[in-house]
């Protein structure tokens, strides 16, 4: 099967609609309540003014917006709150242009870089909207349309694992990593390029391609830290107690908020800040969900 964006719908009104979607969304009680009852975090403060575009950059003959995600092989908490940010943006959209959208979930292949392979995807229209959790940085302004208003926000943080746990102790900074005897892992693309290569130059560097391979390092051994976003590290941590008795996680660095975005157009600037096409081969895995190969992305 084949899945792509709706062609043409990229532009800086569609992403100004979609922006003020997303700030209705997160000053809405009901979804703020959602986030700080089933996840260690709540949405940011969102001071910006929405301003829907007077007329819909969104054809009433289109019926789907295709919300994209990094790919996971299982549907999990992140999986749940990813679509009821989906939707909540196509709800408020459907409100606002009296339109009939519902959304459609597509997870992209990002094993050559987290960032760049999400962004490739909005740019080449696979996906209208990038909704997974992408943390905002001024350098990514630059590069793709970010709504002004986050969904959550976390930390940067490491999990000590227990290979060498009763040699090598007393790590509780990240700079005590930073020796030629650790071996450290990280998600290749993501932010933690930067950070293990600036703060960790003498550490033994696994970068791995996928969230679940991070964790297999750890359930292995084979790495003495995973660096990564402290919530997600916690939740692993306390769901795997079995087999890591003795790992723990420690924070570092500052919070940071996180959300969405659509490509940035020509002459536009990220709010945040104020075309060829690729074939997508999918898996149908049930209930709207799709995992998606991209393919000739350039």
């Amino acid at each position: 099967m084949i899945v792509q964006g709706t062609p043409g719908l990229a532009s800086n009104a569609f992403s100004q609609a979609v922006n003020s979607a997303m700030s209705e969304l997160a000053l809405n009680s009901e979804f703020q309540k959602f986030v700080s009852d089933n996840y260690p975090f709540s949405v940011p403060y969102c001071s910006f003014s929405i301003n829907y575009p007077y007329s819909s950059p969104i054809p009433s003959s289109i019926k789907e917006l295709i919300m994209c995600t990094h790919m996971q092989e299982t549907f999990d908490v992140w999986t749940i709150l990813y679509r009821r940010v989906a939707q909540g943006i196509v709800d408020n959209l459907n409100s606002k242009y009296k339109l009939s959208l519902t959304p459609k979930y597509l997870g992209i292949n990002t094993t050559t870089g987290y960032f760049d392979n999400l962004k490739q995807a909005v740019d080449n229209g696979v996906c209208d909207i990038v909704v997974s959790d992408t943390t905002f940085t001024d350098e990514r302004s630059k590069l793709v349309s970010f709504a002004s208003c986050g969904y959550g926000y976390s930390s940067d943080g490491f999990l000590r694992t227990e290979l060498n746990s009763t040699t090598l102790t007393g790590i509780n900074s990240v700079t005590q990593l930073n020796r030629a005897d650790v071996i450290v892992s990280w998600y290749y693309g993501t932010i933690y390029d930067q950070i293990v290569n600036t703060t960790l130059p003498l550490a033994q560097k696994m970068p791995v391609n996928n969230v679940d391979e991070q964790f297999q390092l750890v359930k292995e051994k084979k790495i003495h830290a995973l660096i990564s976003d402290a919530v997600d590290l916690e939740n692993w941590r306390l769901s795997h107690k079995d087999i890591c008795s003795t790992c723990y996680v420690k924070t570092f660095g500052t919070t940071f908020p996180f959300g969405i975005f659509t490509a940035l157009k020509n002459g536009e600037e990220s709010v945040r800040n104020m075309t060829s096409r690729s074939v997508v081969w999918c898996i149908i895995l049930g209930s709207n969900l799709l995992l998606a190969f991209v393919i000739g992305l350039v």
